[in-house]
C-alpha cells in the first residue's frame, strides 16, 4: 500500500521542512508534493502555506505586515521556542533572512507566454485560466491589471499595459483590464499580428479556504525602489531570456507566483465535426 498524504498543513510543512531547510514557502511546496506529505488543494497552495506559516507564527493571529515576511523558514531550537505563546504542532518554527521593506516589487502574479488560441473569447469578457504549479483548482485574470507583451512566434511585436487609471492619455481605453485590452487587440490592427502573449500582474490571487472559489484581490502594495528595481530585472530576464545572466528572475523573493495557462473548453458545437467524422470511419 501506498503512503496516506497527511490531511494536516502544519504536520505537512514541518515534515517538508526537517527535510530541506532552510526553505522558501515554493520549496516547502515543492517538497509536500514530491514527498507526497499532503495533496496539494485549492489554486494556490504556496499561498495556503504561508498563510499557515504566519497564522501560527503571530501568537495573536495576525498576519505579519509585507516588511516582515522572512524568505527563508527553519526549525527553530529547542531554546528558541516559546510552547507557552505558539502552537505546539508549529513551537518548532521561526524565521531566517527577513526581508526588508523595499522588496515589495508590486508584482504578484504573471504568466508566459499564453496561447492565444486557448482564451475563451465567447461572451462580452474574455476568460483568461490559469492555474499555479501543483494547484487543483483555475483562476480567471481576465481583471488583472499591469503589462503585458504580444509575441509573434517567438518574437515580441507590442508591449502594453492594463488597468492605468491615468486619464491624462485621453483615451477611454487607459483603464481596461488585462482581458479587455487583449480582446481590443483581436479587433484593431494588431488583430493578425500575434499568436501568444505574458503578463505580468499587480494582483495577487486569494482564497478564504479549500472550500472557497479563489480570486483576484484587487488591491496592490505601494512599490519601493528596491522592489520595483528588482521587478523591472526579473521581466527583463523573464522575457529576454539573455544568455551571459547567470542568475535567473527573483520571483520568489518578490512573493509573485507563475500561473500555467489552462485550455479553455471547446464547445459541443466545435466538438461535433470530429465526432462525427470518427463515427463514418
Amino acid at each position: 500500500m501506498g503512503k496516506t498524504p497527511s490531511q494536516n498543513w502544519s504536520e505537512a510543512i514541518l515534515k517538508a521542512l526537517a527535510l530541506c531547510q532552510p526553505a522558501t514557502v515554493g520549496e516547502i511546496a515543492a517538497t509536500i508534493k514530491q514527498k507526497g506529505l499532503r495533496t496539494l488543494t485549492g489554486a494556490t497552495p504556496e499561498a495556503t502555506i504561508n498563510a499557515q506559516l504566519y497564522a501560527q507564527l503571530q501568537p495573536s493571529g495576525a498576519v505579519a505586515s509585507e516588511g516582515n515576511r522572512p524568505t527563508r523558514w527553519r526549525l527553530a531550537t529547542p531554546s528558541t521556542t516559546t510552547p507557552s505563546k505558539r502552537p505546539a504542532a508549529l513551537a518548532k518554527l521561526e524565521p531566517t533572512q527577513p526581508q526588508a521593506t523595499e522588496d515589495a516589487g508590486g508584482v504578484k502574479a504573471f504568466g508566459m507566454f499564453w496561447r492565444r488560441a486557448w482564451v475563451d473569447w465567447r461572451g462580452a469578457k474574455p476568460r483568461l485560466v490559469g492555474t499555479a504549479q501543483g494547484a487543483s483548482q483555475s483562476v480567471d485574470f481576465s481583471e488583472e491589471v499591469g503589462v503585458y507583451i504580444l509575441y509573434d512566434g517567438a518574437k515580441a511585436v507590442y508591449a502594453g499595459q492594463a488597468g492605468n487609471s491615468d486619464k491624462s492619455k485621453g483615451t477611454n481605453k487607459s483603464n481596461a483590464t488585462l482581458g479587455r485590452r487583449l480582446l481590443d487587440h483581436t479587433r484593431d490592427r494588431l488583430s493578425g499580428r500575434w499568436d501568444r502573449f505574458s503578463w505580468f500582474g499587480l494582483y495577487g490571487v486569494v482564497q478564504r479556504d479549500e472550500q472557497s472559489p479563489p480570486h483576484l484581490e484587487k488591491t496592490s502594495a505601494p512599490l519601493q525602489a528596491n522592489g520595483l528595481i528588482t521587478t523591472l530585472e526579473s521581466i527583463l530576464m523573464e522575457t529576454l531570456e539573455p544568455s551571459l545572466n547567470r542568475q535567473g528572475a527573483q520571483w520568489d523573493s518578490l512573493g509573485a507566483i507563475e500561473y500555467l495557462q489552462k485550455p479553455r473548453e471547446k464547445s459541443l458545437a466545435e466538438e461535433l465535426p470530429k465526432l462525427m467524422a470518427y463515427l463514418h470511419k
